[in-house]
């Protein structure tokens, strides 16, 4: 059976120092690796006299250690009488809601017509993390 000594105290603050520096580096990594959603690039309004339509981008930001690829991500609308999705990243959808998965760099490009003026609401939702950003923007007629 193997013997256990008792430490010295240099050998102890080393193990001390150890686990501090393993502990340091493992919140590190941890808050690297956190996904933060947000909008980027919308646009200020969107022109009701040229059909309504409004781009949008969605990106998922991280740190080095955030796989922001293939992430599935949920976008509703609102209200979905007044307005609808057309697109996410250029696959059709013409509901209210829909899913898509983001792409190597962390976006999907959001393509939404408004019906009427007044206020669109966009919301999208990582299914991951359960975070959300929203954008919201009033339609004008030009």
């Amino acid at each position: 059976m193997a013997m256990f000594r008792r430490l010295t105290k240099r050998e102890l603050f080393i193990f001390v120092v150890f686990l501090v520096l393993s502990a340091g580096f493992g919140f590190v990594a941890f808050l690297e690796s956190d996904v933060t959603p947000v909008w980027v690039t919308t646009q200020a309004r969107i022109s009701l006299s040229a059909d309504g339509i409004g781009i949008f981008i969605w990106k998922a930001q991280g740190g080095f250690w955030a796989d922001v690829a293939n992430r599935r991500t949920v976008f509703d609308v609102s209200p979905g009488l007044q307005a609808r999705i057309v697109s996410l990243n250029g696959r059709p959808v013409g509901k209210a809601s829909g899913t898509e998965t983001t792409d190597r760099s962390g976006r999907i490009v959001v393509v939404i017509k408004a019906e009427a003026e007044g206020p669109v609401t966009l919301k999208g939702v990582d299914l991951r993390t359960a975070k959300s950003a929203t954008a919201v923007r009033w339609t004008v007629a030009d």
